[in-house]
């Protein structure tokens, strides 16, 4: 199963996977908006708009950004050394802060049920 790649764990042909990458941070904003959850959207504006420390909201994984530095923006993580040494794109950096919230719950969920 391996050899088959990522491309059929997500349940999308390979051409719209690669629309999806063209569009970057926006192809992101219209599926959360179109599949997220209640919780999906709220961490989307919070890692979109918001600081870090600006928000004291509890999920079952934690609180938003607990023991982080306050008033980092999405921007401050684009800019950071590994981010920039890895040449992540800002939906790299958008996609990677999501899953740091409880977002996961979703990102992961198609991933455990793929049968």
């Amino acid at each position: 199963d391996s050899a088959l790649g990522i491309v059929p764990l997500l349940g999308v042909d390979e051409a719209e996977l690669y629309q999806g990458m063209a569009q970057g941070v926006s192809a992101i904003v219209n599926e959360f908006e179109r599949a997220g959850t209640e919780d999906d959207l709220y961490c989307l504006s919070y890692v979109l708009h918001g600081k870090t420390g600006s928000d004291t909201r509890t999920f079952p994984n934690g609180t938003l950004d607990e023991g982080r530095p306050a008033g980092l923006t999405l921007s401050d993580f684009k800019q950071h050394q590994y981010a920039r040494l890895a040449h992540l794109s800002d939906a790299h950096v958008l996609a990677l802060r999501l899953y740091t919230t409880a977002a996961f719950k979703s990102l992961n969920r198609y991933l455990r049920t793929f049968n």
